[in-house]
């Protein structure tokens, strides 16, 4: 059953059946979770690609999905977790990277996203750099380094603050 897998959801029983019948193939599953997924039904496509996953654990582009659907309904922790599993069967999954890194900023794990943003883009050739799949990895790591730069600005304004009210407040002491 395909909320097994992964939280419960009463409509299970309606969302991962096709007019043919019950889906029993690791491929039907993931072709009606990808149709779910285009419909809005995220929770649908979420447990159609854990049933996938039954029949295939290390499919790097089933996990990926999975991962999609998993920051689609603001479940951060499981879409960083699938993301990083479908990297670790394929590293070369262009959408894996971008939704883990995705998950890392949405986590606030920001110097974790920065770091992983960085050696994967070290990792690829000049000539992969330039595809349209890595384009989107590239826009995370760089709005994850404008968070990260906005955040030492901060921290600097407040220690800079908290130095000036120490010295006012020594300043009346004496």
């Amino acid at each position: 059953h395909p909320s097994a897998a992964r939280g419960s959801n009463a409509s299970v029983a309606t969302t991962a059946t096709s007019p043919k019948g019950t889906l029993e193939i690791g491929q039907d599953w993931r072709e009606h979770g990808n149709r779910l997924f285009r419909a809005g039904d995220y929770r649908g496509a979420r447990d159609c690609y854990s049933q996938a996953l039954q029949n295939a654990p290390a499919n790097s582009v089933v996990l990926s999905n999975r991962a999609a659907a998993c920051l689609m309904l603001q479940d951060w922790d499981d879409a960083v977790k699938d993301a990083f599993d479908a990297i670790r069967h394929d590293p070369a999954n262009a959408r894996a990277c971008e939704r883990g890194a995705r998950g890392l900023l949405l986590l606030n794990r920001l110097a974790e996203g920065a770091h992983f943003c960085r050696s994967r883009l070290n990792a690829l050739t000049s000539e992969q750099q330039g595809c349209e799949e890595w384009r989107p990895l590239v826009a995370i790591g760089q709005r994850i380094a404008a968070h990260e730069r906005a955040l030492r600005q901060m921290e600097q304004m407040l220690n800079a603050t908290d130095g000036a009210l120490r010295e006012y407040d020594a300043s009346r002491i004496v």
